[in-house]
């Protein structure tokens, strides 16, 4: 167990700080019980080997915005800190237990945040050389390719690879009903057809890069699940 506080620094004192200071002890405490429980769970070749090597059996995925309140990308440095800091514990205690923490996308305001802690702290001496950390990225943003070619990048300078879950997005009638009220390009491509062909050809860029990124294809289309093994089964 760790002995480590845990503490999100900001407005400690209002309800919703505290929630997410009990949400990021929940995260600590779930990785080291399903560690522990895990190791007594019988094998499953398919599910414990992936093609670069033994999978964690443990892995979570978490929004920024739920262990930190109130993040402002307006105050964005100091919000970037914050973010880091609410989020080394849990990154500490996977590392430890050897499980996987990725990154969820949430809406476009916080897509550039939360690529920045990712930069940050996944570039840290003491996560740099871990493997089973990563983030996710929405096919249906329009600069979804510049995010996967900067996470490749990142992934090149830390000499370790960087989990990458491709996801269609989750926030579309959000996003284009706001860049509608505001008079806002839309982040997001308007038409479904176009995200799902984004999604096949990124699927493809991720399978193409993946000496260093480990590609992760999450859909429930058929045909996106399709395209991705034909990518993998072309690639080798």
């Amino acid at each position: 167990p760790t002995t480590e506080r845990i503490t999100c620094p900001p407005e400690t004192t209002s309800p919703g700080a505290r929630r997410a200071e009990s949400l990021q002890k929940d995260y600590v405490e779930a990785i080291r019980l399903l560690s522990r429980e895990a190791a007594h769970w019988p094998g499953d070749t398919p599910a414990d080997n992936a093609p670069w090597g033994p999978a964690p059996r443990v892995s979570i995925s978490l929004k920024l915005s739920s262990i930190c309140p109130r993040l402002d990308p307006l105050d964005f440095d100091n919000a970037c800190e914050v973010a880091a800091t609410c989020l080394r514990p849990i990154l500490r205690a996977a590392r430890d237990q050897r499980a996987a923490v990725i990154l969820d996308m949430e809406q476009f305001r916080l897509r550039d945040l939360t690529l920045a802690v990712v930069r940050l702290l996944f570039a840290e001496r003491e996560f740099r050389d871990y493997p089973h950390l990563g983030v996710a990225v929405q096919a249906y943003l329009r600069d979804a390719e510049e995010d996967i070619l900067d996470l490749v990048n990142l992934a090149h300078e830390r000499s370790t690879p960087i989990a990458i879950r491709l996801v269609k997005g989750a926030y579309w009638e959000e996003e284009t009903g706001l860049a509608a009220r505001e008079h806002w390009p839309s982040p997001v491509l308007l038409h479904k057809a176009d995200t799902d062909a984004q999604f096949e050809r990124l699927a493809r860029l991720l399978i193409e890069h993946s000496d260093c990124v480990h590609p992760v294809i999450a859909s429930h289309n058929p045909r996106s699940v399709a395209c991705g093994l034909a990518a993998c089964r072309a690639a080798g």
